[in-house]
């Protein structure tokens, strides 16, 4: 049996493991359950990828994201280890196809997503697995508390009873102390090692910046600092906008999010990671699971609705260890849109319920019918359709989301998937039968092989070619072998698509998760209030966020934007805060001179406060009136 560090050198090339890496493998090969809470950048993935490798048998990887799980399986795949995944963008025979060969065949990972472990036939097929380890990835997932809660992820213990000795490891980059002890409690971890490394990252620097222009502000830092770059953009709008503001400019950048074609990310990514593009502009679909170590800059131009998701963004910057950038921009008017965003995310119980309908009205599905049906779903076209503005259409999918009815991918199908139904005795006397599409049938046969097993990646275009049919007959033909039941066919398409989950019921008889409109949303207003705290309160920035995640220390960074004005102007932080507070409270009666508040405060060195007030206007929280007198900045 190969060592950790055998395998490590073997499939990654690495010498020599990052900080807790090897004793949580160790945790896992020793058989134990295992809690690992690392920074995003710290190699969650390897903890579970080498006792997979090392242990025999298949580990299984529950994952959120179809777009993450696909990324991992490449990753494994470029290195020669069998990984697959299914979830719910797959037809059910694929789906049969990836389950037998987890049994009966070589393969060493299988990433799902947590609706699929529920399932009937996922259920069976575990049964006679060889499982060595299960991997829960981004596991906060499974907590009410956390920012990203699932209710698929409560189900993911009931596997136990089949695997009552298989070794769990949960994983996760951002989990507060509260969401930590969900994790472990959901999940059933028992007698639990935990491996918690500190959230500090202390080569980042974190800077808050105020700008009214943030176009100028985004090419201003752009141009003084150099290297790899993220710009977190909150719409596909903005991503271009961006990108194009600073190609304009002589910066190379490329924009991405999730509405792009599938060859076009790709090229996008490839192109940003290869260091031909400098500056990737992009919606937070953008990052999950890859790896850059060199990112010296990572630019949010609109407030992150919460700590988690900032932090983890953030994070993305200098995981080779480098001095790198994080810069938050924002205004007044963000810190507005910030507070209403809460409403926009839980639209009203009933217009969700008519979107509901809508959504069965557009398939022409009747009641009592539907459950698995699958479907090209324009969700612009239905917003426009049907003149529901398109945020509340989104927030209200997410709610029909997290109640379990339905499933919506957010991408197209990058290439048409094709299947025979029937035997090839049956595909036979079908030809016999119908001389016109015999040609069709024998191409398709001798074109790609295995297609009587499992769904095929097949080209229309390369089927028209060989046949001499033009491509509309091809198309045609298709849906006609299809209408006879002859083949499973689903054509490639640019739109994201909608499967439900369950059949259609009467709107009087839908309810949704009480949690919804309760403990979520109010736990979504505690976050944004973090974030507020985090922009507006005049200490350490990387302590508030360490202190958000239960993380006390009593030393700062030393470096954020904070951290370097309070050792310019020469002051601890807690002559920062008093002086700070003080001049605040002095203003709030009457505005005032320079001299006329150092004169109010005769505690305090004049030249310290000088300096503070020096600084509270640089940062607009002070203005000078017409009077030459400062008074408090009104939001």
């Amino acid at each position: 049996m190969s060592s950790p560090k055998e395998i490590l050198k073997e499939y990654w090339g690495y010498d020599s493991f990052r900080d807790s890496q090897e004793e949580i493998i160790n945790s896992v090969l020793e058989g134990s359950d295992t809690f690992a809470l690392l920074p995003t950048g710290g190699g969650k993935s390897l903890c579970f990828q080498i006792p997979g490798l090392i242990k025999e048998g298949i580990c299984i990887v529950v994952s959120p994201l179809i777009a993450l799980m696909e990324d991992q399986v490449n990753q494994l795949r470029s290195r020669n280890i069998i990984a697959v995944s299914i979830h719910s963008g797959l037809h059910k025979t694929e789906i049969d196809r990836i389950l037998d060969n987890c049994i009966y065949g070589n393969t060493k990972f299988l990433y799902v997503s947590p609706e699929r472990l529920k399932t009937e036939i996922f259920q069976e097929r575990l049964k006679k697995m060889n499982v060595s380890v299960v991997a829960i990835d981004e596991s906060h997932c499974v907590s009410q508390w956390g920012h990203d809660f699932r209710p698929a992820y409560l189900e993911i213990a009931n596997i136990r009873e089949t695997l009552p000795n298989v070794p769990f490891i949960a994983l996760t980059a951002t989990a507060t102390e509260t969401v930590q002890k969900d994790i472990i409690e959901h999940l059933a971890l028992k007698k639990v090692k935990v491996f918690s490394k500190s959230f500090a990252r202390e080569n980042i620097r974190f800077v808050v910046r105020n700008s009214i222009n943030k176009h100028a502000k985004i090419l201003e830092i752009c141009t003084k600092i150099g290297g790899s770059t993220i710009v977190y953009a909150n719409t596909r709008k903005h991503t271009k906008d961006y990108a194009d503001l600073l190609n304009s400019h002589g910066i190379r950048a490329s924009f991405y999010h999730a509405g792009l074609k599938p060859e076009d990310k790709t090229r996008i990514q490839e192109e940003w990671i290869t260091g031909k593009v400098r500056v990737i502009c992009a919606t937070n679909a953008f990052g999950m699971g890859i790896d850059k170590a060199n990112v010296r800059l990572v630019i949010h131009p609109h407030i992150p609705s919460e700590p988690e998701s900032f932090y983890q963004e953030a994070g993305r910057a200098g995981r080779d260890g480098k001095t790198s950038l994080s810069v938050l921009i924002y205004n007044s008017s963000d810190l507005e849109n910030l507070d209403r965003s809460v409403e926009l995310k839980y639209p009203e119980p009933k217009l969700v319920k008519r979107i509901y309908s809508l959504l069965f009205q557009e398939y022409q599905i009747a009641y009592g019918t539907g459950e698995n049906f699958r479907a090209d779903f324009d969700i612009s076209g239905f917003s426009i359709k049907h003149g529901i503005n398109i945020n509340t259409l989104h927030y209200s999918l997410k709610i029909l989301e997290y109640s379990e009815l339905i499933a919506v991918q957010n991408y197209g199908r990058e290439s048409s998937k094709l299947m025979f139904k029937i035997s090839h005795t049956g595909v036979y006397k079908f030809q016999v039968a119908n001389p016109n599409l015999d040609d069709l049938l024998t191409v398709i046969i001798r074109s790609y092989g295995g297609i009587f097993e499992h769904m095929v990646a097949i080209d229309e275009m390369a089927i028209a070619q060989r046949t001499k049919l033009p491509i509309a007959l091809v198309n045609k033909y298709l849906q006609n072998l299809v209408d006879r039941e002859v083949i499973y066919y689903e054509a490639k398409s640019r739109l994201p698509s909608v499967r439900f989950l369950r059949s259609r019921v009467q709107e009087t008889y839908l309810s949704f998760p009480k949690e919804i409109y309760s403990d979520k949303q109010s736990r979504d207003k505690e976050r944004i209030e973090a974030m507020k705290h985090y922009i507006s309160r005049v200490s350490c920035r990387m302590n508030v966020l360490l202190e958000y995640f239960g993380e006390k220390r009593k030393e700062s960074c030393g470096i954020c934007d904070v951290c370097s004005s309070l050792n310019q102007i020469g002051v601890s932080q807690k002559e920062f805060d008093q002086i700070h507070t003080a001049i605040k409270i002095a203003l709030k009666t009457s505005s005032l001179t320079p001299t006329g508040i150092t004169e109010k405060l005769p505690k305090f060195p004049p030249e310290k406060t000088a300096d503070i007030l020096r600084w509270m206007a640089d940062n607009k929280e002070v203005l000078l009136n017409s009077e030459e007198k400062y008074e408090l900045k009104t939001n």
